[in-house]
């Protein structure tokens, strides 16, 4: 079966990161099939092989396992070297939808101001926009468009075993996609491309955000940035005797899901565009 395996992971229009996904998949499942010919297979073979793996991870895995085992297979199914595939009516184990972190609009004005200076405005447009990592750190002044006020997705950074690259289309049709920014959001782009890259007119084809030495950012930027943000948040406010602002645990996927809805009207009833007189700003 090797050899549909290597013909399928070759396949034209795969990306990168999707082929080390499959091929980790695969070979934890594969070995689990034995040395049978493909055409020997059965779903009770594929069947055991998945009850094998939901022992070892968490359900998502398993799924995210086997989606890439029944690809392989109905490609086998598409080339005519087997009739049906195996991998049909396979229980799988439930995948729970984790609890999400909730945020308020304040806790997300105070992650703005605890947050370096030059993350500010990524934190905010991670949060109102609800963009993924890799689009946030992905958007060039180009996509930023501050006369319609909306900022178009168009890019994305992919990090894949230490390596960065950044793509010019997004994950899907669907990701490709132009959206309206409250004004406020805009103001803090337009002063973060003032303050740390020297002028609106910045190269059109520049990243917005960029790290302190101007490099691509890294997903270690939640342990180095976030992380530390968060815990000093709570902190202040366990030692103040109140609630926490900001949920432990907070990753940047999580400000998909901020609350920001009252934000994004005409009105914005947080200060977070500019700073407080007893807020001070971390540079």
């Amino acid at each position: 079966m090797s050899p549909d395996r290597a013909e399928w992971l070759a396949l034209p229009g795969k990306r990168a990161a999707t082929v080390a996904r499959d091929k980790q998949g695969l070979a934890v499942l594969l070995p689990s099939l034995g040395p049978l010919p493909l055409a020997a297979i059965t779903p009770k073979h594929v069947q055991a092989a998945a009850s094998a793996r939901a022992q070892e991870v968490a359900p998502a895995t398993v799924r995210r396992d086997f989606a890439a085992l029944r690809a392989v297979l109905n490609a086998a199914v598409d080339a005519d070297r087997i009739g049906r595939s195996p991998a049909r009516k396979i229980a799988l184990p439930a995948v729970r939808a984790p609890e999400q972190p909730t945020l308020t609009p304040e806790g997300l004005a105070r992650l703005a101001d605890e947050v370096p200076g030059i993350y500010r405005a990524l934190i905010l447009t991670g949060a109102v926009l609800g963009l993924r990592w890799g689009e946030a750190i992905g958007l060039r002044v180009c996509d930023v468009d501050f006369m319609r006020q909306s900022v178009t997705v168009a890019g994305t950074v992919k990090e894949l075993a230490g390596h960065l690259s950044v793509e010019s289309d997004a994950k899907t049709d669907k990701s490709l996609r132009t959206l309206a920014a409250p004004g406020f959001l805009i103001d803090e782009l337009a002063r973060h491309l003032a303050e740390y890259q020297g002028s609106l007119q910045a190269d059109s084809d520049k990243l917005v955000f960029l790290g302190p030495r101007g490099g691509v950012l890294r997903r270690r930027f939640v342990e180095r940035i976030l992380r530390p943000a968060v815990e000093r948040i709570r902190a202040e406010d366990a030692k103040a005797g109140r609630q926490p602002s900001v949920p432990a645990g907070l990753t940047f996927h999580s400000l998909r899901h901020v609350a920001v809805t009252a934000m994004a009207d005409a009105g914005v009833p947080l200060n977070v565009t500019q700073d407080g007189p007893d807020t001070p700003r971390r540079t």
